[in-house]
């Protein structure tokens, strides 16, 4: 597991439900993996973290660091520290009022990490890509993708670094993110001698599935799902989008994770709370 990121162990298992969601769900752009097929998605989910638009440094939240550290120290048995944070307030983003300056001056975008982690699961190879879309002017090439975090673990886990970069925002529409997903489930592993079809994760199906013998042989290849999900953060008021203001946002790798809000817990475990991706937002100026 990297070491700058959060400890857990949430099981990719949920992604291929999450599939079969944005498959059946709206229409958006097919981005990052749209050569393998990626299907199209459901809306990208987002939370803002209530008050961080107060931070004295929004790129670098307080509370980041040590949240981090109380999943880690909690995985080690020690659950003092993470009660002693206080959970932090999140509110569905388009219950913000959207920040037309964002729309005059560029906007800095500070990527953290996920939270909690996504953890390693045997059998399932799964890897994402965040993209913002720069909106350039130019009308031969109005729109330009920027692929700026990801994660996989495929051969080794690997997450992007905290990154800061700076975009323009495009006055009539906003700040636009999409999150790419693939994930392949490996052929399943089949007791030969038996009346168990064991899946990855430990579950079983019945039914006899061959003679004698006891040896396990995998099916050939895999099941391979790539799907998208975008939202677009918006300087306006118009109800039922998400807005762009000062602060911190939670991009949920679930849908309608903060439909409603709820609190971010210090210390979480991915079997506990869905990750979110964490992006921070502050106005640019020279």
């Amino acid at each position: 597991m990297a070491a700058t990121m959060c400890a857990g162990g949430w099981s990719r298992r949920r992604f291929l439900q999450l599939a079969s969601l944005s498959a059946a769900a709206g229409v958006w752009p097919r981005l990052a993996f749209a050569q393998e097929g990626a299907a199209a998605g459901a809306p990208l989910s987002v939370g803002y973290v209530l008050g961080s638009e107060e931070a004295a440094d929004v790129l670098r939240p307080a509370w980041w660091s040590p949240f981090c550290t109380a999943s880690l120290v909690r995985a080690a048995g020690e659950s003092a520290f993470a009660a002693a944070q206080a959970p932090l307030e999140v509110v569905p983003a388009d219950q913000l009022l959207g920040d037309p300056r964002l729309a005059v001056v560029p906007v800095r975008v500070a990527v953290l990490g996920l939270y909690p982690e996504v953890d390693d699961v045997p059998g399932f190879t799964f890897d994402m890509v965040l993209t913002v879309h720069f909106f350039t002017g130019d009308p031969f090439l109005p729109v330009v993708p920027f692929h700026a975090w990801g994660w996989r673990d495929d051969p080794a886990v690997t997450a992007g670094a905290p990154i800061r970069f700076t975009v323009p925002v495009e006055r009539d529409t906003g700040l636009r993110f999409s999150l790419d997903v693939r994930q392949v489930e490996r052929g399943r592993r089949v007791q030969t001698g038996g009346t168990a079809v064991r899946r990855p994760g430990g579950s079983q199906g019945g039914g006899a599935v061959g003679g004698a013998g006891g040896g396990l042989k995998a099916s050939p290849g895999g099941t391979r799902t790539a799907w998208s999900q975008a939202a677009v953060l918006s300087v306006g008021v118009e109800p039922g989008v998400a807005k762009l203001q000062r602060g911190t946002y939670l991009l949920g790798l679930e849908p309608r994770m903060w439909e409603q809000g709820g609190e971010l817990p210090a210390g979480a475990f991915p079997d506990e709370l869905p990750p979110s991706l964490v992006v921070a937002v502050e106005a640019f100026e020279e």
